[in-house]
């Protein structure tokens, strides 16, 4: 007997509880909607590492968050900024190149960047 006792004042706390939720939610129905443009996640806005050279790609010139691929002039997402997909990315479409080491890529880089002036 005790336990649905203990049962039923739970039970008893948790509905007070969501009822007093539920008014302050009405009564303040501006700060419910502030409250979701709060809660949702934005996406991570990740940035370029002079490192991902070695995977064969550069800053785009248009956007500096989306990484350009040095071989077949390809821009991607700013999600594929992570060193896995910009690996993947060389290794399924220039498998060729996947054996390179960082200095093909650096000077690839220079002179890519010494005929345009910029990439």
């Amino acid at each position: 007997m005790l336990i649905v006792v203990r049962l039923s004042n739970t039970m008893e706390k948790f509905l007070k509880r969501k009822l007093t939720v539920l008014h302050e939610t009405d009564e303040s129905s501006d700060d419910s909607d502030s409250l979701k443009q709060k809660k949702k996640p934005t996406a991570k806005q990740r940035k370029y590492v002079d490192d991902y050279v070695k995977y064969g790609f550069v800053e785009s010139a248009s956007d500096p968050h989306r990484p350009q691929c040095l071989i077949c002039n390809k821009i991607l997402s700013n999600e594929a900024l992570k060193p896995t997909k910009l690996d993947r990315h060389l290794k399924k479409q220039h498998p060729d190149l996947a054996g390179k080491q960082n200095i093909f890529f650096q000077r690839k880089k220079g002179r890519i960047f010494e005929a345009n002036g910029s990439f």
